[in-house]
């Protein structure tokens, strides 16, 4: 199956929660020309075209929330399979053609916000949420409360990207030795996790992934280390703490959030970093980091 049948029955898939249930309208995709043969630029034309066939002053569309967002769910699905330079022109497109109707860009706005910052959302995606905000703020059509709340996003959601390197900061251990998070230790990864003692969820983390194969061979291998990070404001020393000898259970002198370093919306916040810390995973799931633990040779 190529690339582009690939991306066409992901779009099909991503459709099937909302369609199936509500027979909603979809856009159909834009045919794209034959000239266009590469998979990366046939699913960039698709994007830049796939709104089309909308027509943004129908209050009858704007107004169908199952059907805007069912069709938002299409347009995204499609974004893994173009570059990156044909998602910035994609979305720009789409919001030039709303910039004289603020009623249909606010409804897109919040569709955005809700399948791509939403922490309960499966299609969270903190960068590509960066491109809808940098549009968000240069149009300036919606109005200033909308605007500080999404300067406050954009502060929050464009730290520690994937891509990018994460944050450094010092750290005391459980055995009272100073360190950072850059100090170079070895080439291995490193499973960043910030946590509250009691936060019932992340005492789960913890031993789900203290019982992971994956995670423990890793660790046995020297080619992963996990550093634990108590960001309470108790006096409990971190050694009273139920982590795992293997990991790193660590305090910080000052909280690494107030620092504006990391943001934490939900607890742990875990994150995979590469051997040279560059952030591969952010806000990830222990499954999602143990997958790539698993296919890493």
């Amino acid at each position: 199956m190529n690339v582009l049948c690939r991306f066409l029955v992901s779009a099909m898939l991503a459709s099937v929660s909302l369609s199936s249930l509500a027979g909603v309208r979809e856009l159909p995709l834009p045919e794209v020309p034959k000239q266009i043969t590469v998979p990366e630029d046939r699913a960039g034309y698709v994007l830049c075209h796939f709104w089309d066939g909308m027509d943004w002053s129908d209050s009858v569309w704007v107004t169908d929330g199952p059907a805007m967002e069912q069709n938002f769910v299409n347009f995204v699905s499609v974004f893994p399979h173009a570059s990156a330079a044909s998602v910035n022109t994609a979305v720009d497109v789409m919001f030039e053609k709303l910039r004289d109707n603020p009623e249909a860009y606010e409804v897109m706005a919040d569709i955005a916000a809700m399948y791509l910052n939403d922490t309960e959302s499966p299609m969270r995606d903190d960068r590509l949420y960066v491109v809808f905000l940098n549009r968000f703020l240069e149009d300036k059509v919606l109005d200033e409360a909308r605007l500080i709340r999404y300067r406050y996003q954009m502060d929050d959601v464009s730290k520690n990207l994937p891509g990018t390197i994460a944050g450094d900061f010092p750290y005391t251990d459980s055995n009272g030795r100073e360190s950072t998070l850059h100090a170079l230790w070895g080439a291995g990864y490193t499973i960043l996790m910030f946590y509250d003692p009691e936060c019932r969820h992340c005492h789960q983390v913890i031993d789900f992934l203290s019982r992971s194969e994956p995670v423990n061979r890793r660790l046995d291998e020297k080619s992963l280390r996990i550093l634990a990070v108590d960001t309470s404001e108790s006096d409990m020393p971190a050694d009273a703490l139920s982590i795992p000898p293997t990991w790193v259970s660590a305090r910080t002198d000052e909280s690494v959030e107030d620092a504006g370093l990391y943001s934490f919306r939900e607890m742990p916040a875990l994150y995979l970093l590469s051997p040279g810390n560059e952030v591969i995973l952010k806000d990830a799931s222990p499954e999602a980091i143990i997958k790539i633990l698993s296919d890493i040779e």
